[in-house]
């Protein structure tokens, strides 16, 4: 038998499942840097427009599940004294503002709106911009012992870890009580007892998505208007006064007094007042004086 040749392949006569490998690989451009074959920049490239799509399904999810009271899904901290400390480092608001703030909200609940006991919990909301890769507080918020511990998603996934390790059932009463607030607060019966894990599952991903954009920390709205304070205060003075004031000095008085005034004048009134003007200023005063004491006698 004739001994078999080896065949030499040609590039265009490669198997078709090679194909994508070869296009994704590095190759080296003119310049003689390395690149992305054309292939690899566009899904590269995809993977960048699909994080901000990703992220705003998981947050439709999450509304979804826990439209009123969910664990908080940024990556800074959004819950208890931490939160306090990045609120004074942002604003660079001593211990004495912040006490004062705190002292001027109401003394219930920010979420449920029930009565607070004990200290207070400090809540953040943030308003977190991917494409400047920025997040921002956007409302703080004093909350109870059982809302603030729902919003703390850490504090919260390691309760519910000890708690199905554990073999003494110390935590089953406090895990029970914190699943009954949750279902209360977003409209849910008994039977959606899972929609807890499920909001758990969905803020953790969205979470672990927000720490792989490395956030920076800036500052938001002004501190008062952080806490509640109503911001229509200062900016609805000021248009009342120029809008209210100015009109009316314009429209009612100027034109009334100057033009239209003079222009309203009869002709007989002009006329007669003319000459007496003009004899008041030509003639002396004395002789104005004796003309009227004629007009007085033969009157």
């Amino acid at each position: 038998p004739r001994p078999l040749r080896k065949r030499r392949l040609e590039p265009r006569q490669l198997h078709p499942s090679r194909a994508p490998r070869l296009a994704n690989r590095p190759v080296l451009s003119r310049s003689g840097t390395r690149g992305m074959a054309p292939a690899g920049a566009a899904a590269a490239a995809a993977s960048e427009v699909d994080v901000e799509g990703g992220l705003g399904q998981l947050a439709a999810a999450l509304q979804q599940l826990a439209p009123t009271l969910a664990p908080s899904a940024a990556p800074g901290p959004s819950i208890g004294a931490a939160s306090r400390a990045i609120v004074g480092q942002l604003y660079q608001a001593s211990e004495k503002e912040l006490q004062e703030l705190e002292a001027g909200c109401p003394q219930e609940c920010g979420i449920c709106k029930g009565a607070r006991s004990g200290a207070a919990a400090w809540a953040l909301d943030w308003d977190i911009n991917t494409a400047k890769r920025r997040m921002a507080p956007k409302r703080c918020m004093l909350l109870c012992s059982q809302c603030s511990s729902l919003r703390n998603l850490p504090g919260l996934i390691e309760r519910i870890t000890m708690q199905q390790v554990s073999t003494d059932g110390k935590d089953d009463a406090a895990i029970s009580e914190s699943l009954r607030h949750f279902l209360s607060m977003n409209g849910h019966d008994a039977a959606d007892a899972h929609f807890l894990q499920d909001a758990i599952s969905v803020a953790h991903a969205m979470m672990v998505v927000y720490k792989e954009l490395r956030l920076q920390l800036v500052q938001g709205p002004p501190l008062p208007e952080l806490f509640g304070a109503a911001p229509s205060a200062k900016k609805g003075a000021a248009p009342s006064a120029k809008k209210g004031a100015a009109p009316s000095a314009k429209k009612g008085a100027a034109p009334s007094a100057s033009k239209k005034g003079a222009a309203l004048q009869p002709k007989s009134a002009a006329a007669s007042s003319a000459p007496t003007e003009a004899a008041a200023r030509g003639a002396p005063k004395g002789v104005v004086k004796k003309g009227k004491k004629k007009k007085g006698a033969g009157a």
